[in-house]
């Protein structure tokens, strides 16, 4: 009875370990899309707001590269792609968003600090951004969660890659005595067996 709860329960593990990592997957799949509508928000807020400012460029330019990425990591973890190239767009995604984080702030800076005789050396900003920021909390929260959930896809592969998966462990093999032979002549006599 031990033998076949053990059995039962080694079966469940080796059935649970694709069925994780098909949902971490998902899930993944899932914050990738969230990730890139966000990207594209940014993208389009930034538009609106810091048009007139010396890095605009180079802002919408990263976003659009995140919003890359971004699509990128979707696509792999839709299919149940590599998961180094998941690791390694995260990574990307990470950097890229922190920096991202830092242009807007040397903007807003700029904008509200150094400005020529006509107002236009940190060029200016267009309305209200603290939706902005919003969007970027909001963002970093999603990638973190990323993080997260890439760590444990990357957990959940180690232990199947690396032989620490749940093994079947067969019941010790009763190996029956074996029967009893007895030859007997007079004045002689054999015997096999216990």
């Amino acid at each position: 009875m031990l033998t076949r709860t053990i059995l039962t329960v080694a079966l469940a593990g080796f059935a649970l370990t694709p069925v994780a990592k098909a949902d971490t997957y998902s899930h993944i799949d899932g914050l990738a899309v969230q990730l890139t509508q966000y990207a594209r928000l940014l993208d389009r807020e930034f538009s609106l707001h810091y048009r007139h400012t010396p890095k605009y460029g180079h802002l919408r330019s990263d976003t659009r590269n995140m919003i890359r990425l971004a699509d990128h990591m979707h696509d792999v973890a839709h299919h149940h792609g590599s998961l180094a190239h998941l690791q390694s767009d995260l990574r990307q995604l990470d950097r890229l968003f922190h920096h991202i984080e830092e242009l807007v702030d040397d903007i807003e800076h700029d904008a509200i600090h150094s400005h020529d005789f006509h107002g236009h050396f940190g060029g200016h900003i267009h309305g209200d951004t603290h939706h902005v920021r919003r969007i970027l909390r909001s963002m970093e929260d999603t990638l973190h969660h990323l993080m997260e959930d890439v760590a444990e896809l990357a957990r959940l592969d180690d232990h199947h890659d690396h032989g620490h998966e749940v093994r079947v462990i067969p019941a010790p093999r009763v190996i029956p005595a074996p029967p009893q032979i007895r030859f007997f002549r007079p004045g002689f006599s054999i015997q096999f067996g216990p």
